[in-house]
């Protein structure tokens, strides 16, 4: 017989206690209740009847006594009388007893008036009885015998009466009081019977678990054990990860967890279904990735993996062990972490990590590439400048200043670009829309781009829509800027001889609004793949070696993105690799209010008109037949000039009134050409030669060969029918081609000046001496306010500094266009400045100003401005205080000595040049330069906390030592203004500034006294 787990026996031993505890409970608690209740009867008839059976038995010898008395009394017999009234006192001692036994019992009120009455009577006897014993003590026994035989059956009688009265209600109340303990006994009974009854129950109880437990012990077991089994699963399912048990052998699931269902989306039935079956998707056998050979090959060291899982498409990080589960019974265990979100964050850091260091590597490289892109340039404007300086020959002069002036731009072009880049990384690239001529732009831009083409006998094509509204409002500037950018890759990365085509059309047109599409296609080199993921990435360029072959900043193409993508468009490339690149944006704009285009003139008949175009490319005569047919012109070409004579003499009857002429073509060039044409068709026919941007050279030979007009590549429309209407005598005026010599007699005209700095009023002052203008000058804003607010009429024109002490330039126009007076709201104000940003030329405007003017002053665009504002109409009678100042004579710039030692410190040739070379008034500017003071104010400034002023100060002191080509003074008070301005600490800048200033005074010393002027 098997031996009872030590937990059951204990529980059984606890239910026997109950047990036999329960019994003993029943039988003490069935003895007391009924030993209870006998005890209750006996006291009751005790209680009930003693008392009254013992008045009964008084009241008897008292009326015994009474009639014996009576008796004595009549026989005059002394001794016994007074025997029976000693007798009778003792029988009335008796009453009072029992009427005080009765009085100490538990009355009901009832039974309270009952006893009252008793008492009454029993007082009444007690008077009877002493009125009996003193009349027999004083011998008057006739009165004795008579009141006892009055009084005494009486109050006998009374007595009784009482006696039964009482007797009754106590009889009642012992009969009321046994019901209630019989009901209490039956009640008794009952409970006892009950408590024996559960007993019982108890006690069968727990003869059924003695035989549960001896007939099957291995079931409880197998009961329990299937309970733990049951506790497990509930833990297993309540854990917030996958996991399931199967066996190691047939890889048949045993059991998996709610978790895991969810997850793999399983019913709840996976009975005979393997685990690759279920939890993969696309394998018929077991996993080459499974763990459970090697748990089977060493079953005590768990296995810990990632999986990128098939079915559901996540990474888990499991953990694989072998267990006991059911019977002992080893199996395979595998708990699942999803990580997916884990393995995201980790490929985001190692992505952004990547990023990071390939923007760190970029911006190095752009770095270097920035550094070459402005040296080479400068290097290239000093050597030059060097050559030009000892050049005796003029054309050799004029090769160097070419050579300059292309450096100069390109540098320009660098610095554009750094700075558009700023403006994009600080999220202040803005739009400035207005309208303008689309094909006017577009000219405009192949001016610019058009002599490298030729440098390299590109074909340069331009395909425009005739669909194109004329005019357009968007930002004129950045869209030329998107162009060129497009156009100078193209024209770089394509090789001599190859072909550039620049396609505009419109693509859709609603509201008035339309999407222009633009496109760039050339035969260069072409672009991979892998090199086109990062073209228009900020400081990338396709290849590293790029820029060493090419030259260029990488910036270019992410301008042009920012640009588009501002202009609601998108920009994107085709391209293989030496196949050539294609690329393509969309912009949207508005349509212009005008849309003047260029027609053939109502005078001329078109269908007399026949013309006959002749090139060797297939692009320019596809675009003189699309330019025709738009225009409804009949139009002939022919690819060289064998076919083109051909044409010609089969034409003799209705000949060609205009032919074009390419310039270049390989078997006849235009000029032979052009004479064989005059030969067979004799003066009448027009020759138009297309030739380059530059046809000076040609001019003079293809005149004298018959050649009516040249046209520039590439051709436009309105080139083109500009050339027929002219050619056909009607007057034509192409505004777009057209240039205006500038005026530069101001001599009618008077100009307030508000500039702070000394140097920048002389050269200013020197810069409008030819012009004859009369300059007043006021030293700060609230001058300027008080010299228009007394004179207001005397002005034609003011020019405002922005920075100034005391009023800045901002204030002061406020205040300007606030005053009480007409004029104040009419003059023209334009600020001079160092701040070039659109958004430093929009706060100029917002404050009233009508332009701008950057500093250094450009003397070109300082005489286009004047020029702008200054009408000879308008002109009021110069009421200035002085005429402007008259220098001496300017030393002519040949003999002007080599001041390269000088640099960088101090540019004299930069300085001269903002002077118009005027040498006498340089060094005299020089001399009296009062740097050194401002330099002190800046570092008093800076030692005093006061960074606005000490910024302001810095300003000025930037663009005076710019105009005097103090390149390096000027470069340590721009970092100030700067820094000064974004609240950074400058101080450990000041002993820069002081070597700066040392050593540039030095330098201006030496060189004062190398020109001997004391």
């Amino acid at each position: 017989m098997q031996t009872l787990p030590a937990n059951l026996s204990r529980k059984l031993l606890w239910r026997f206690c109950l047990v036999a505890a329960v019994s003993l409970l029943v039988g003490i608690v069935g003895i007391v209740n009924i030993l209870r209740l006998q005890n209750m009867d006996s006291d009751l008839y005790q209680y009930q009847a003693l008392p009254l059976l013992k008045l009964r038995v008084i009241n008897g010898c008292f009326e015994q006594n009474r009639v014996h008395l009576r008796d004595m009394v009549l026989e005059n017999d002394p001794a016994k009388i007074a025997s029976y009234i000693h007798e009778l006192k003792k029988n009335s001692n008796k009453i009072d007893y029992s009427m005080q036994t009765f009085a100490a019992s538990q009355l009901t009120e009832v039974e309270k008036k009952e006893f009252a009455y008793f008492s009454n009577v029993l007082e009444n006897f007690n008077l009877y009885r002493n009125q009996v014993a003193t009349l027999c003590a004083a011998g008057n026994k006739e009165l004795a015998f008579k009141v006892m035989v009055n009084d005494g059956p009486r109050l006998s009688a009374n007595f009784a009466k009482a006696i039964d009265r009482l007797s009754l209600l106590k009889e009642q109340a012992g009969r009321q009081a046994v019901e209630e303990n019989k009901r209490r006994a039956q009640a008794a009974m009952a409970v006892m019977v009950l408590l024996l009854v559960l007993a019982g129950f108890a006690a069968a109880r727990f003869g059924m678990a003695i035989a549960r437990m001896l007939s099957a012990p291995l079931e409880a077991e197998k009961q329990q054990l299937s309970s733990s089994l049951a506790v497990l699963q509930r833990l297993l399912n309540g854990l917030d990860a996958c996991l399931y048990v199967s066996d190691p052998h047939t890889n048949k699931l045993l059991f998996i967890n709610d978790k895991m269902k969810r997850e793999f989306c399983l019913e709840d039935d996976i009975a005979a279904t393997t685990c690759w079956q279920v939890l993969q998707a696309g394998f018929t056998q077991r996993c080459d990735f499974c763990p459970v050979p090697q748990l089977l090959a060493n079953p005590d060291t768990p296995v810990t993996w990632e999986e990128h899982n098939t079915a559901t498409r996540k990474y888990y990080k499991n953990t694989d062990c072998i267990i006991e589960w059911l019977d002992g019974k080893k199996v395979h265990l595998q708990h699942s972490v999803d990580i997916t979100n884990l393995k995201s964050t980790e490929a985001s850091l190692t992505n952004a990590k990547l990023a990071a260091e390939s923007a760190s590597l970029a911006k190095s490289e752009f770095l270097s590439r920035m550094s070459h892109e402005m040296r080479t340039p400068m290097n290239a404007i000093i050597g030059m400048t060097n050559i030009a300086r000892t050049a005796k020959d003029q054309a050799k002069k004029e090769y160097c200043l070419e050579k300059i002036d292309q450096a100069s731009k390109h540098l320009l072009g660098v610095i554009n670009d750094i700075l558009d880049m700023s403006k994009i990384e600080a999220n202040k690239f803005e739009l400035y829309l207005h309208e303008f001529n689309l094909e006017s732009m577009l000219m405009n831009i192949m001016n610019v781009v058009t002599f490298r083409a030729e440098e390299k006998r590109q074909n340069l094509i331009v395909n425009l829509d005739p669909t194109l509204p004329f005019f357009i409002i968007s930002d004129e500037t950045r869209l030329s800027q998107v162009i060129t950018n497009l156009l100078s890759n193209a024209i770089k990365f394509t090789p001599n001889h190859g072909t550039i085509v620049l396609t505009v059309t419109k693509q859709e047109e609603a509201d008035n609004i339309s999407i222009l599409k633009i496109e760039v296609s050339d035969n260069g080199i072409g672009i991979s793949e892998e090199q086109q993921a990062r073209l228009f990435t900020s400081f990338e360029q396709a290849d590293g070696s790029i820029s060493r072959k090419y030259g260029g900043t990488g910036l270019g193409l992410a301008i042009s993105q920012k640009i588009v993508n501002l202009m609601d468009g998108s920009i994107w490339i085709e391209s293989k690799l030496d196949e050539g690149a294609k690329f393509s944006l969309t912009i949207k704009v508005k349509n212009g209010i005008s849309q003047q285009q260029p027609v053939l003139s109502k005078q001329i008949d078109k269908t007399s008109l026949r013309i006959l175009a002749v090139d060797d490319s297939p692009e320019t005569r596809d675009y003189f037949l699309h330019v025709m047919s738009a225009f409804g012109l009949a139009c002939d070409v022919a690819a060289n000039g064998q076919e083109a004579l051909a044409l010609i003499h089969a034409r003799q009857e209705a000949p060609y009134n205009i032919i074009f002429v390419d310039w270049l073509m390989p078997d006849i060039n235009g000029i032979d050409l052009s004479k064989k044409i005059k030969q067979l068709t004799g003066p009448n026919t027009v020759v138009i030669m297309i030739s380059v941007s530059d046809w000076s050279d040609i001019e003079k030979e293809a005149t004298a060969a018959g050649i009516s007009k040249f046209i520039a590549k590439p051709l436009f429309p309105s080139a083109i029918m500009n050339a027929i209407n002219e050619i056909m005598g009607v007057a034509v005026k192409d505004q777009t081609s057209q240039f205006q010599l500038q005026r530069h007699d101001f001599t009618a005209f008077s100009l307030l000046v508000a500039e702070d700095v000394d140097v920048n009023r002389e050269i200013l002052a020197s810069l409008l001496e030819d012009t004859g203008i009369a300059i007043d000058f006021a030293v700060d804003g609230a001058e300027a306010l008080d010299r228009f607010a007394k004179q207001p009429d005397a002005y034609s024109l003011i020019l405002m500094d922005v920075h100034m002490p005391k009023m800045n330039g901002y204030e002061t126009v406020r205040n300007i266009r606030s005053l009480p007076i007409a004029r104040a709201r009419q003059v023209p104000i334009i600020a001079m400045t160092a701040d070039v940003f659109r958004e430093d030329i929009e706060k100029c405007l917002e404050a009233g100003m009508n332009d701008h003017i950057g500093k250094p002053l450009d003397p070109g665009e300082l005489i286009t401005k004047l020029n702008k504002y200054l009408s000879p109409t308008e002109a009021p009678a110069p009421a200035c205080s002085y005429r402007p100042i008259t220098f001496p004579e300017r030393l002519p710039p040949d003999t002007s000595p080599d001041y390269t030692d000088l640099l960088p410190i101090l540019d004299v040739r930069a300085g001269l040049d903002r002077l118009m070379n005027n040498k006498k008034l340089y060094f005299t500017l020089l001399k009296n330069f009062t740097g050194q003071e401002i330099v002190a104010e800046i570092i008093s400034l800076i030692e005093t906390d006061e960074p606005v002023k000490a910024a302001n100060t810095a300003h000025a002191l930037k663009g005076a030592a710019a105009n005097l080509g103090l390149t390096e003074l000027s470069a340590i008070a721009a970092v100030i203004e700067i820094q000064a301005k974004n609240g950074i600490n400058v101080t450990q800048l000041t002993s820069s500034l002081t070597t700066t200033m040392d050593a540039t005074i030095i330098l201006i010393q030496k060189l004062l006294e190398r020109e001997g002027v004391r």
